[in-house]
């Protein structure tokens, strides 16, 4: 299991979260059918309220930081390419990252 602090990162081809601590592991498998050249983006599903990251939503807050607790899963497709999706096991809100 990775443990990565995230946050959302509200532009047009943003991915859900964006990596600011941590470092994700990507099965060889997986790595050899991404195509986003970056390290740091990623998808999420799983245990993840994906309302906190829904710009539209009111729960919105586009300065906060979440620890999550998970796994990469497959290759997911995206308006940016073929990029990581993170199973998230557990998360929370977080000042971790300054």
């Amino acid at each position: 299991m990775d443990t990565l602090v995230v946050e959302h990162h509200e532009c047009t081809e943003c991915l859900d979260l964006y990596i600011r601590q941590g470092n994700i592991t990507i099965p060889t498998a997986i790595a050899a059918r991404l195509t986003n050249a970056s390290n740091r983006d990623l998808n999420v599903c799983g245990h993840f309220p994906l309302d906190l990251i829904d710009v539209t939503s009111f729960n919105f807050d586009p300065n906060r930081k979440f620890k999550v607790i998970g796994k990469v899963i497959k290759a997911d497709t995206s308006a940016t390419g073929v990029v990581p999706l993170f199973y998230v096991e557990s998360w929370a809100s977080t000042p971790l990252y300054k």
